[in-house]
């Protein structure tokens, strides 16, 4: 099946998600999408470098459980499908798949290419079919906020209430039962 083409002008705004609001926050259809705007509609994008890292996840003991769950829900839309509708209204939010085209590594002497929130940043400079307009990093890091807002990305730095509740480690349970 050939890649779902998007028209991302459709969208007010471009927001690529970081690894940690996909993994570390509450679920995508209960974070509070109206901080990013009030009326959308939006696109939540997921760039290679954060899908590579969800994968590497999986088999995490603390946070494998949801990193198998987001493949789940972005099954389809890797699979060529249109982009999965995460929220229905205020503001409609819809999940996709970002790509990018070749990074001119040279041309971002403040990114390595070898660290993952710099290859983020990277992805959303050469994100693929659509201008600049409305595009928006999502996080809880400040690192790569701090990378994107020396690219002049806009960011939206999630707050703790975007986050869910802490969960004992594997070892913290296995102390709990003893």
């Amino acid at each position: 099946m050939p890649v779902q083409k998007i028209a991302y002008d459709e969208y007010i705004i471009k927001a690529f998600l970081d690894t940690n609001v996909l993994l570390e926050c509450k679920p995508l259809s209960d974070l509070p999408w109206e901080e990013v705007h009030a009326d959308g509609p939006i696109i939540a994008l997921v760039t290679p470098t954060a899908m590579k890292e969800i994968d590497s996840k999986k088999k995490d003991g603390r946070i494998g459980k949801r990193a198998r769950e987001f493949n789940r829900l972005i099954g389809p839309v890797a699979k060529g499908g249109s982009p999965v509708i995460i929220r229905d209204s205020n503001p409609r939010v819809e999940l996709a798949l970002s790509r990018c085209s070749h990074i001119p590594w040279s041309s971002f002497v403040e990114l390595d290419q070898s660290d993952g929130d710099s290859c983020i940043v990277a992805e959303i400079l050469c994100a693929k079919d659509m201008t600049s307009a409305g595009k928006i990093l999502l996080s809880h890091d400040i690192k790569p906020i701090a990378l994107s807002v020396g690219y002049e990305i806009d960011v939206l730095h999630v707050s703790d209430d975007w986050l869910r509740p802490t969960e004992p480690s594997p070892h913290q349970k296995e102390n709990q039962k003893l």
